[in-house]
């Protein structure tokens, strides 16, 4: 009868949790479908911004191109040199292409259009009267020339030309105002429903998290009061797994696509003249909290493979002081309150056979950790060293530290130093158990020194020579779902 209570008191927030990875899901789909007919409806206002612009360059480009047919004229009417008509020959090939880009580039308004025959009407009388002079001062009539000129026909033409490109220019304005109105609300708009589905997905993958953490903790104490509960533990444990992985393997796909719209977003703000910079901010803190997010997401996977057994690891030779290097100088780039210094103490490479992408992983775990339990910045010393023949890196800060009690049980899964709640920082004990199994997975060791208040240094040491040939495949140990 114990045993039947114990497992209807077990099964309850596990169903709670799943119910609330459900919630989850959907939530993310829905945002998703309206996120991207935002940026939908963005692209296109964007797009009628851009032709407005293109109308107005188009506009402006043929009123030049009038006045250089003027200036050339009369430069070769004062003096008769043909040097003084280049302006004119080059603006009299290119009037029909402005008039003719014109047309096409205000085909889907009607009011412009209709100005347009006038124009192009005006245009031709006004290249004749020019061309009549030009024609009488190589024949030698200056008079005659210069009484065309004086009688202001040409002057009538130019006035009306010009007076008919200004209205298009007015009419423009008024388009590109409206436009760029739009396309401010659609980035607005875009930018808003981004940051709220990310925030409120954010705090539900959280909340489902720490939930499922609590009920490892609370069966614990089910077991410690009666041992016959111990079966009833182990399922609960199994549902928490088994929603972790879910969760984790449903999260990846639209994670993904969130994070790659977001960074879109917001290298797009960041190009936009006048952007707000309340929603420029906005945008960079909701594309920093999906990226935090989606690294909880792999090392929910990472650990979820391992209980499975299948973590595996392709052995390929690689450099590790040049991997140590590389990744160094990337994360140096995140702050701007720590100096990360890499000390290599030996002069040639040092080459290993195993995975050198798990092994980047393990090496930005703990420098990450180092800046993130060093609150107060100061040097974070990178060193690569040889001992034997095995491959040293030592990773050594000057933060809090750990207490000396909690040295021991650092590499369990979920386990967190006590004074890392007490300094509110976030995480959920799941990193250094991942990285402890990928370094045992290298025939590694990985061990740790610290004083508290005083910082600490994380030793990572791998043979140099490989326990397979290029291109194998080895499995991480499988480490029980019950511990």
């Amino acid at each position: 009868m114990m045993n039947v209570l114990l497992r209807e008191r077990a099964r309850g927030p596990g169903r709670l949790v799943l119910l609330g990875a459900a919630v989850l899901i959907a939530l993310l789909v829905v945002n998703g479908l309206i996120f991207f007919n935002n940026i939908r409806t963005l692209r296109t206002q964007e797009q009628a911004v851009t032709q407005s612009q293109r109308v107005l360059s188009a506009v402006d480009e043929t009123r030049v191109t009038m006045i250089d047919a003027e200036t050339g004229q009369r430069g070769y009417l004062l003096t008769g040199r043909d040097s003084y008509l280049a302006p004119y020959t080059i603006a009299r090939n290119a009037i029909d292409g402005r008039l003719t880009l014109l047309k096409v580039l205000t085909a889907d308004d009607p009011m412009q259009q209709s100005r347009l025959p006038r124009l192009r009407l005006l245009m031709k009388a006004k290249f004749a009267e020019l061309a009549s002079t030009i024609m009488l001062r190589r024949a030698g009539k200056t008079g005659a020339a210069f009484k065309i000129v004086l009688s202001d026909r040409g002057k009538r033409f130019t006035d009306e030309a010009a007076s008919i490109l200004e209205a298009m220019r007015t009419t423009e304005l008024v388009l590109l105002r409206g436009r760029a109105a739009a396309s401010a609300t659609a980035t607005t708009a875009a930018a808003v429903t981004l940051v709220l589905a990310t925030a409120l997905a954010v705090a539900l993958l959280i909340g489902l998290v720490f939930a499922g953490v609590r009920i490892v903790r609370w069966q614990a104490q089910l077991l410690q009061q009666e041992e016959t509960g111990r079966t009833v533990a182990e399922e609960a444990v199994a549902t928490r797994d088994t929603f972790l992985s879910l969760a984790a393997h449903e999260l990846k796909t639209p994670l993904t696509a969130l994070v790659g719209n977001a960074q879109l977003l917001q290298r797009r703000l960041s190009r936009q003249e006048g952007a707000n910079e309340r929603d420029l901010h906005s945008v960079n803190m909701m594309t920093e909290s999906a990226k935090r997010l989606q690294q909880l997401v792999e090392q929910l996977l990472d650990l979820s493979r391992l209980q499975r057994g299948q973590l595996a690891l392709t052995l390929r030779p690689f450099d590790l002081a040049a991997l140590v290097r590389r990744v160094t100088v990337e994360l140096q780039s995140t702050t701007t309150h720590h100096e990360i210094v890499v000390e290599d103490a030996v002069a040639d490479e040092q080459l290993l056979v195993g995975d050198a992408l798990r092994l980047e992983q393990v090496l930005r775990n703990l420098v990450q950790n180092a800046v993130k339990y060093s609150p107060a910045g100061g040097r974070i010393t990178v060193t690569t060293t040889r001992v034997g023949d095995r491959a040293r890196v030592e990773v050594a800060d000057g933060g809090i530290g750990i207490p000396a009690a909690d040295l021991a049980h650092l590499f369990d899964r979920f386990y967190r130093a006590t004074n890392a709640d007490s300094h509110s920082f976030d995480g959920l004990g799941m990193g250094l158990y991942v990285v402890k199994e990928v370094v045992t997975a290298h025939s590694g060791a990985l061990s740790v020194t610290s004083t508290e208040g005083e910082g600490s240094t994380f030793r990572v040491d791998l043979p140099l020579a490989g326990p397979a040939v290029d291109g194998a495949t080895v499995v991480a140990r499988q480490t029980p779902a019950f511990p």
